[in-house]
């Protein structure tokens, strides 16, 4: 069994509920929530997926993704050097595309990949996001609070 929540942050309160049977993908069951126009939405890496992202991004919600580890990018722009200040966990700050030609078609847009450092766990990870505003360690500190309620 699997219960997906959405959490209404401010209220913290529960704003939709589904239980499954536990073989239903997560990002499967994230694609039938309807989420409002200017939510933010904070998930693990089973859900990434371009289409979806892509959904998300034309009715005008903003995510907050880790990324896959076995995830080619092609990079433009690095803003590290003003991120680094800010906060001294965060490794990587990159404008992207991904690298695959299907993944390309389906979201189409740059996205930031921010990588942070994990001192508790010694490992690195990329948060991806259509989010070209808030700093790296909002990103990382919206990520890391995702669970906790």
């Amino acid at each position: 069994m699997k219960l997906h929540t959405v959490l209404d942050y401010d209220n913290c309160m529960p704003a939709f509920m589904h239980l499954s049977d536990g073989k239903k993908h997560d990002v499967r069951a994230a694609q039938e929530i309807e989420f409002p126009e200017d939510s933010i939405v904070v998930a693990d890496r089973g859900y990434v997926d371009y289409k979806w992202m892509k959904q998300l991004e034309k009715s005008g919600v903003s995510f907050v993704i880790r990324g896959k580890e076995n995830q080619k990018f092609e990079y433009f722009k690095n803003d590290l050097d003003k991120t680094k200040a800010e906060n001294e966990n965060i490794v990587d700050d990159w404008t992207v595309v991904p690298e695959s030609t299907v993944s390309r078609e389906k979201y189409g847009e740059l996205l930031r990949m921010v990588q942070v450092f994990d001192p508790v766990n010694k490992s690195t990870f990329q948060l991806l996001t259509n989010n070209f505003t808030w700093t790296a360690s909002t990103l990382s500190e919206l990520y890391k609070r995702r669970w906790a309620i």
